[in-house]
């Protein structure tokens, strides 16, 4: 590859899936981010291949698992104006906590599955249930998991382990310990396989940490959690390091565990506000890195490899919708 910036399509596009395999195997995410801004070239190869093409989502999607979520957002909006249905801001909704916009916009992916669309319908599917699980509503999140295919169509795919992973958390929530044991250790041998070794995007160890732990298996619970912990540090991003931080300290128990739910380097700390109208809420604080107190008052079976537990009016709330933040760019961010 010529230095510089890319020449020609083929060149940007061999930089989108470059940057999608150093995430999927969790190579520093500095770099990917680097390789992933050069791959969309200002919007020049979403531009080349319309929203129907699949590089720029190639290059968009490393964006969204490094936690760069507002030029995430940026490049999928530019590809929703392009086509309308398309679901792909959901990551950025979730992962920023804006629930109710997540479980909107995944709605209207899976409502396009009636024409014919299915190029990305398992993550779709997975995060309305991460979503909905937010919600405590285990039973709808169960409901956009049924994909009676999933198994056969999207055997070799790592999008088949969002799924697994979300019914494995399911059933850990239900209190199903044994069943959740056996998805997790199923999704994790589904990722190993393909090499998606990144917490950011199937974050199984940590589940399945919560699971050993609940099961009594004490050690191989914190083996699970600090391989994770390492793989995240590896990686870099802020928020799979957070997580993989509480999931140690709740395995971990007593003094050592909530200090490893409190550790927050500055690297851990949650991302600032995008503008002076938005405080910033406990619930961010205690997604990027676990609230000490928070962590020790959740049980072994909580949720909260992604968030520690909070009430569904909270995690709501506390984030400006989607539109709000708009109305706010167009204000001038700050005023």
């Amino acid at each position: 590859m010529r230095p510089g910036p890319p020449q020609t399509h083929e060149e940007r596009w061999l930089l989108a899936a470059v940057a999608n395999a150093r995430a999927f195997t969790g190579e520093p995410h500095e770099e990917t981010l680097v390789i992933a801004k050069r791959a969309l070239a200002d919007g020049q190869l979403l531009h080349e291949e319309t929203s129907e093409g699949q590089g720029w989502f190639l290059a968009v999607g490393p964006r969204g698992w490094c936690d760069d979520f507002d030029a995430y957002e940026e490049t999928c909006l530019e590809a929703l104006a392009d086509a309308r249905r398309r679901g792909s801001i959901i990551l950025s909704d979730f992962q920023s906590g804006r629930i109710t916009d997540a479980i909107a916009d995944a709605q209207q992916a899976i409502d396009a599955e009636r024409e014919g669309w299915q190029q990305f319908a398992p993550a779709v599917r997975a995060q309305l249930a991460w979503a909905l699980i937010e919600r405590d509503d285990l039973s709808g999140a169960e409901r956009a998991l049924e994909m009676p295919h999933v198994e056969t169509e999207w055997a070799d795919s790592a999008l088949r382990a969002l799924v697994e992973e979300a019914r494995g958390e399911i059933a850990l929530l239900r209190g199903n310990v044994r069943g959740a044991v056996e998805g997790l250790e199923a999704t994790g041998e589904m990722v190993t396989q393909l090499g998606a070794s990144n917490p950011s995007i199937v974050p199984w160890r940590s589940r399945l940490a919560l699971a050993a732990s609940a099961l009594g298996e004490r050690d191989r619970a914190l083996e699970l959690a600090e391989e994770e912990l390492v793989l995240a540090r590896r990686f870099g991003a802020r928020r799979p390091i957070g997580v993989s931080l509480r999931a140690l300290g709740l395995v971990s128990g007593g003094e050592a565990g909530s200090s490893s739910c409190a550790r927050r380097s500055p690297r851990s700390q949650p991302r600032p506000p995008r503008s002076s109208t938005r405080a910033p809420s406990s619930t961010s604080a205690e997604r990027c890195g676990g609230r000490a107190i928070a962590a020790r008052r959740a049980s072994p079976c909580a949720r909260g490899s992604r968030w520690p537990r909070a009430s569904a009016r909270s995690r709501s709330s506390a984030v400006p919708s989607r539109s709000s933040r708009r109305r706010g760019r167009v204000r001038g961010g700050g005023s």
